[in-house]
């Protein structure tokens, strides 16, 4: 509802993003459709093999988000952005980041789900830790194909593309 209505602000001012943050935004938002895929499918399928592959990306969207937020203020104040494009971009990113944070918590709650009543209960925050300290092995590696496949691609772009 939020991206609706910022953009049908931005239609209603007449502005416009940049050709640098319309490729950003369609980069980001590549991202978060591959990760709302992997939290449907996982879900309906119960496949916890997709599940290993969200949070990962899930962390590639934070810097994602960070870093065009960043990059966005530098356009900002070089003339490169109107004030009228600024908030709906940086709000965009926001809205954007939490979708993908919803698809994290559906992953966690999935592998709860599935474990056995005798097993001990996963704590998400717990969890979230040992994934991004190497604890657990698939992450790295989905971590660093997911910077290569979205994050990378952003980075490459000259800042006035």
């Amino acid at each position: 509802i939020n991206l609706v209505e910022f953009a049908e602000t931005m239609q209603s001012t007449g502005s416009t993003f940049s050709p640098q943050a319309q490729y950003e935004i369609a980069t980001i938002g590549d991202a978060v459709s591959e990760i709302i895929d992997l939290a449907v499918n996982s879900f309906e399928n119960r496949d916890l093999t997709l599940v290993q592959s969200i949070e990962p990306l899930e962390e590639v969207v934070d810097l994602m988000e960070e870093t065009l937020k960043d990059r966005h203020i530098d356009r900002l104040r070089n003339g490169q952005c109107t004030v009228d494009a600024a908030f709906p971009f940086v709000e965009s990113l926001s809205c954007i980041e939490r979708i993908a944070d919803h698809c994290s918590n559906v992953g966690v709650y999935m592998l709860e789900y599935n474990r056995g009543s005798n097993e001990e209960e996963i704590d998400h925050h717990t969890y979230i830790l040992q994934l991004h300290s190497g604890e657990v092995g698939h992450y790295n590696e989905q971590y660093r194909r997911y910077t290569e496949m979205y994050y990378d691609k952003i980075k490459s772009v000259p800042q006035h593309a």
